[in-house]
């Protein structure tokens, strides 16, 4: 399948900056050394152009307010679930939930709705571990399905990335929808990636949520992706 118009191949390349940390906040240049496939972003070099903000210093702050009572009959207590906070986009009539420290930025690239970064793990990460959403028209493409939408992103990605492996593929759900997730792996620029995506369709347009982390920290902070992914909803 040749993909056209809104749905083509690109690569994005940025020109690479040194990183700048400033109390806890990253103000990096963000190379997206990016397969961009209808808008659909593969992973995000944390050496790039847009600010993710607030990790470090939240992410203590957060332990340190985790702090036990003292009882008389010692019992064991659920750990409570993470604070989020909810974010809406009227315009692309989507919402969802996200990690209350993970930083959030609007259309940081074309096609990109919205990016969420992960707290950095220390002074000396590269890699903004990060979830983006991402949307394409396919109004023109009536006779598109779900299957030949997710080969289609495969085969691009496939084509463009030549690290690339397919590690899992599944049929899901989002936002009462049936949906695809993909898990894959990648090297770029001497990194060990992986990431996840999940695509859908809903009123002749593909939503297409996309985690991406360094190989060493995905299961970190892959239960956050999934909570953002199922907390989706589209209007």
């Amino acid at each position: 399948m040749v993909l056209t118009n809104g749905f083509s191949y690109q690569i994005i390349k940025l020109v690479k900056k040194s990183a700048h940390f400033d109390k806890g906040v990253i103000d990096p240049k963000i190379i997206i050394g990016a397969v961009v496939i209808g808008a659909i972003v593969v992973f995000f070099i944390a050496t790039g152009n847009f600010k993710f903000s607030a990790s470090v210093n939240n992410q203590q702050t957060s332990t340190s307010s985790q702090t036990s009572t003292e009882t008389s009959t010692p019992t064991k207590e659920e750990p409570s679930a993470p604070k989020t906070k909810t974010y809406t986009n009227s315009t692309y009539g989507l919402s969802l939930e996200y990690p209350e420290d993970w930083s959030m930025k609007e259309n940081p690239a074309t096609g990109i709705v919205v990016a969420f970064g992960s707290p950095k793990e220390s002074s000396d990460d590269k890699f903004v571990d990060n979830v983006n959403v991402s949307f394409t028209n396919l109004s023109s493409k009536d006779a598109l399905t779900l299957d030949q939408l997710a080969d289609a992103w495969l085969k691009e990605t496939e084509n463009s990335a030549p690290t690339f492996k397919l590690l899992d593929r599944q049929h899901t759900s989002v936002a009462g929808e049936t949906a695809e997730q993909l898990v894959y792996s990648f090297s770029n620029k001497g990194m060990d990636m992986k990431g996840m995506v999940v695509i859908t369709m809903k009123n002749k347009m593909a939503y297409i949520v996309t985690y991406s982390a360094e190989e060493g920290s995905y299961d970190k902070f892959v239960d956050a992706a999934n909570t953002m992914v199922s907390s989706l909803k589209l209007d």
